[in-house]
C-alpha cells in the first residue's frame, strides 16, 4: 500500500505559519549580528537575494537542506533557529547550547522581547564584542548608568 500525501488547499500553502516566522526571525538576528547582507548569505547557500528575503520574513517555507546550509554559513547549530520558539511553534527537544548560543539566548533576554530584533540593538552587540574586555566593561557600565537615568 502506497501513501500519498493529500494536498493542501492553495490558501492553506500559502498561509504564513507561525514555525517559518520564527525561524526567518532567527536567521534574519544571526545574520545582522554577524554583519552579513542578505545578498552574501543567499550567494553562501546558493539561492536568490529575493528568496532569502522571503525566507527571512516567514513568507516561504525553507527545507530542511537548505536550513541546514544557513546553520552553516552562520555557524549555529539547527536548535538554535527554534530556541526561545513557543510552545505551540517548536516543541521543546533541543539539547543542551554550546557556549556562543547560551551567550547569545543571554543577550536577548537582556534585551527583551523585541530588543533583538531591531538592526540597530544586533549591530550595537556585534561592535561591542570587538572592543578589548577592560573597555568593554566601562562602555557597559556608561550605557548601565545612561539607562538608569531614563
Amino acid at each position: 500500500m502506497r501513501l500519498v500525501a493529500k494536498p493542501k488547499p492553495k490558501s492553506e500553502s500559502r498561509k504564513l505559519q507561525p514555525v517559518d516566522i520564527h525561524i526567518g526571525m532567527r536567521i534574519h538576528q544571526r545574520r545582522i549580528a554577524l554583519g552579513i547582507s542578505d545578498e552574501q548569505l543567499s550567494e553562501t547557500i546558493g539561492v536568490a537575494r529575493e528568496q532569502m528575503q522571503r525566507y527571512e520574513c516567514g513568507a516561504d517555507h525553507i527545507s530542511a537542506l537548505c536550513l541546514f546550509d544557513v546553520a552553516v554559513a552562520l555557524n549555529v547549530p539547527i536548535h538554535f533557529f527554534f530556541d526561545d520558539a513557543d510552545k505551540s511553534v517548536a516543541p521543546d527537544v533541543s539539547p543542551p547550547l554550546p557556549r556562543q548560543a547560551v551567550e547569545f539566548a543571554a543577550i536577548e533576554e537582556w534585551f527583551g522581547d523585541q530588543g533583538m530584533s531591531r538592526k540597530e540593538t544586533l549591530e550595537l552587540v556585534r561592535t561591542c564584542c570587538h572592543i578589548k574586555p577592560p573597555v568593554r566593561v566601562s562602555v557597559f557600565k556608561l550605557l548601565s548608568s545612561l539607562a538608569a537615568d531614563i
